[in-house]
């Protein structure tokens, strides 16, 4: 057995590198409360264990991926979320438990008690509200692709998944039943334009604002009936059946990036890294794919961007609420802050369809929505097609930035 390490060095491990491997990811699994495993921690165990062999890369957690699921170690999909909410939930009454009982010894318990019975009251809320949406939920079955249309050309491409704006419901009568075929229609565009193109690799950028969600007080409330929970559970089943008819075609790489719709806590200013909707969103389409040998659910760099290197193009994928795409410095401002020579900024919140050549073959690009006009873009004139960004690339940084309608 095994996995390519950093510099493209192939590692050889043995059974009983695999065999540890597999309980000491176990025994992390069930210290987390979300189930997600360090594999940070994970190699620092390992070494004690005396094996210096291991990594952090995704080849070599791929290795043991699939070596878990020849030993039947993977665990059963359907209802991820809400044993990670009801973990975390019993993680958070277990701490309000033990502080309790100390805070008359210690007045550092005390003040932390305090704290966390502030935030226990939200977030007991929202972990509820979300184990009642997924168990409201009809997922039914899904029967995973296994990918028999995939040419082996080698060719790559990427497509964004932006702004859709689940759980909308205003003036441009987009709802709820109007997005599934939506984004059937856009499937079957990318399959016949990658298709053409030979296109064996599919990457799908899901660039934030999956959810509506309540951001900008009562006239948000008027455009949307559902709660958060019940939007980012409704989209996300939407969002594996889109991957899932990809799948049949392209070998597909899918991440997702945070927007500002994104936030479980309204304020901004009060939010943290990590602590967002589409967290929860990662963590189900994680679960779904695990066993699939055509669809691959990779992480971002951080919960606000990705940047990938594909076939010599350096592009970074951003929601973009904290990135000026329309500033024509940002791509260089961005290289030197990563110190990385981008080629293309690639982000959405815009909801206006936009390249700009900001250098020598440079470019700053912004896709439309999936939701298109609303009453706030109509307000300000701004109205403008749903539509999304198909990139096709070629040896030597070659690419094709496409606008693809709905």
């Amino acid at each position: 057995m095994q996995y390519t390490d950093i510099g493209d060095i192939t590692v050889e491990v043995g059974q009983d590198h695999i065999e540890t491997a597999i309980k000491i990811y176990n025994e992390l699994s069930k210290l987390s409360p979300s189930r997600k495993v360090s594999w940070k921690k994970h190699k620092e165990m390992m070494e004690v264990e005396g094996y210096f062999d291991s990594s952090t890369t995704e080849s070599y957690r791929q290795l043991i991926k699939r070596e878990r699921a020849k030993v039947g170690e993977l665990p059963e999909k359907a209802k991820f979320a809400e044993l990670a909410s009801q973990g975390t939930l019993n993680s958070i009454k277990e701490e309000i438990g033990q502080l309790y009982f100390h805070k008359r010894e210690a007045q550092d318990d005390f003040l932390k008690l305090s704290r966390l019975k502030r935030e226990m009251t939200r977030d007991v809320v929202l972990l509820d509200i979300l184990s009642e949406s997924i168990k409201e939920s009809d997922w039914g079955s899904i029967e995973l692709n296994k990918g028999k249309y995939i040419p082996s050309s080698g060719n790559v491409a990427l497509a964004t998944l932006s702004d859709i704006h689940y759980g909308y419901e205003g003036k441009n009568n987009y709802t709820t039943e109007e997005l599934e075929p939506l984004l059937d229609k856009y499937a079957d565009k990318l399959i016949h334009e990658c298709g053409i193109a030979g296109v064996e690799e599919l990457v799908i950028a899901q660039l934030g604002d999956e959810i509506e969600n309540y951001l900008h007080g009562e006239g948000s409330r008027v455009e949307t009936q559902q709660s958060s929970a019940k939007q980012i559970v409704g989209v996300t089943k939407l969002i594996i059946k889109f991957v899932n008819k990809l799948s049949d075609y392209f070998r597909i790489k899918y991440f997702s990036i945070d927007g500002n719709h994104s936030r479980t806590n309204a304020n901004y200013k009060l939010s943290v890294d990590g602590e967002t909707w589409t967290e929860v969103h990662r963590e189900i389409m994680s679960l779904t794919f695990e066993n699939s040998d055509v669809v691959e659910i990779i992480d971002g760099d951080s919960p606000h961007h990705k940047i990938m290197n594909i076939d010599g193009t350096n592009i970074m994928c951003v929601h973009g609420h904290r990135h000026q795409l329309k500033n024509e410095t940002t791509l260089a401002t961005t290289s030197v802050n990563h110190n990385t020579d981008l080629d293309i900024l690639l982000g959405g919140h815009y909801h206006s369809y936009k390249v700009t050549e900001v250098g020598n073959d440079k470019y700053q690009v912004i896709t439309g929505s999936i939701k298109g006009s609303d009453s706030y873009s109509e307000k300000i004139g701004k109205s403008s097609t749903r539509s999304q960004v198909l990139i096709l690339f070629y040896p030597e940084r070659e690419f094709d930035i496409r606008q693809v309608k709905m």
